[in-house]
């Protein structure tokens, strides 16, 4: 896919085009220091506010003038597109995965579904992720307030920059990623880089943190592709389902954070945990994708409670089901309510498959 085209896909293709030519004509510099600003590097070092009040300067008028229509209101919160994925359909994903040997895919966990996939890119590829979305290591972020918790330690270089979103290094990569997942770009939260230095950790934790009722709908799929080894620690911990896994360059770990029967229901077993680093240093590439669009919300400001919620939609479709003289889906008071950490599924024996493909209970 062309540069033109993933903006189009990135940043907004609506019904109308957004953008004309003398929207771009007419870019300006909203601030006087802008020039001055961009000489600085405050293109990269504060992008959001500098894309679109210094779009002269930072060379960013396409981005602009697509922000300005849509936070003028020629896009609308209330429109949400479909579920990407249904009931069934993250079983049906890594069988499919499983049959693209070029990645020698391996199953690591049966149920909840973990995979790793031992040659997604070769040591030039991971080396070029590395080079092009590293460019702005700061302390990782989690929870609420600051972000900055005592539960996690490593650094995060974001994706979203011009240089490293339209590169074509990542081009290649993402398109990669979502084309095993069959997931559209949309759908798909920036790609980030993370640094473990020796000592750094991330304690156990679930990449679910999106509610099932925002525009873009829970975490579906995490994409976790290693760009170095690691002298000694910084494995990837899967607490619940008794599993380790170590860094490998180029290498990804595939897990998702819904159920498989349930798409609106947190996949709580594949809670996991980044190992401290105990010699050298751990890199690797994170790639987060929603149930919905994500890309398109985001950039409108769309908060949470922005529209009218997913689980009134499904509540709609259900009670028209029903009354068409279908049976009650008795999965619908679980996404509703969610899932309780004291789950007793839990509790019950995992199943874990082994390097041979043995199964383990």
């Amino acid at each position: 896919m062309r540069v033109a085209q993933l903006l189009c896909l990135i940043f907004f293709c609506l019904p109308r085009a957004l953008v004309s030519a003398a929207d771009l004509e007419a870019c300006t510099d909203i601030q006087t220091d802008c020039k001055i600003w961009a000489s600085e590097g405050e293109c990269k070092k504060n992008s959001a506010y500098m894309w679109v009040n210094c779009p002269k300067s930072c060379e960013t008028c396409e981005y602009a003038a697509k922000r300005r229509a849509i936070t003028s209101g020629e896009y609308s919160c209330e429109n949400i597109g479909d579920d990407s994925i249904k009931a069934g359909g993250i079983v049906a994903r890594m069988e499919a995965m499983l049959n693209m040997k070029e990645y020698s895919p391996r199953l690591l966990s049966e149920d909840p579904p973990v995979m790793m996939l031992e040659t997604f890119i070769d040591r030039d590829f991971a080396a070029e992720v590395l080079r092009v979305g590293g460019h702005d290591f700061q302390r990782s972020l989690a929870g609420f307030d600051d972000g900055h918790v005592p539960s996690r330690t490593s650094s995060t270089s974001w994706c979203n920059v011009p240089t490293c979103e339209d590169s074509a290094v990542m081009e290649r990569f993402k398109e990669r990623i979502t084309s095993l997942l069959d997931c559209p770009m949309l759908n798909t939260e920036h790609l980030q880089v993370l640094r473990y230095e020796v000592g750094q950790f991330y304690k156990s934790h679930h990449d679910q943190n999106s509610p099932v009722d925002s525009p873009p709908g829970p975490r579906v799929w995490t994409f976790f592709t290693y760009l170095s080894e690691v002298d000694e620690g910084g494995e990837l911990v899967f607490p619940y389902l008794n599993l380790t896994v170590t860094p490998k360059t180029g290498s990804a770990i595939v897990w998702p954070s819904v159920r498989n029967e349930n798409i609106f229901e947190d996949e709580l077993r594949t809670e996991h945990e980044a190992m401290p680093v105990r010699a050298g240093v751990k890199y690797a590439a994170n790639f987060w994708t929603h149930l919905r669009d994500f890309q398109t919300p985001h950039a409108a400001h769309c908060g949470t409670t922005a529209v009218r919620t997913a689980t009134e939609r499904r509540k709609a479709v259900e009670a028209a089901r029903v009354k068409n003289g279908g049976a009650p889906d008795g999965l619908m008071n679980a996404a509703i309510s969610g899932v309780r950490p004291d789950d007793p599924r839990l509790r019950q024996p995992y199943r874990n498959v082994d390097k041979r493909g043995k199964e383990e209970l």
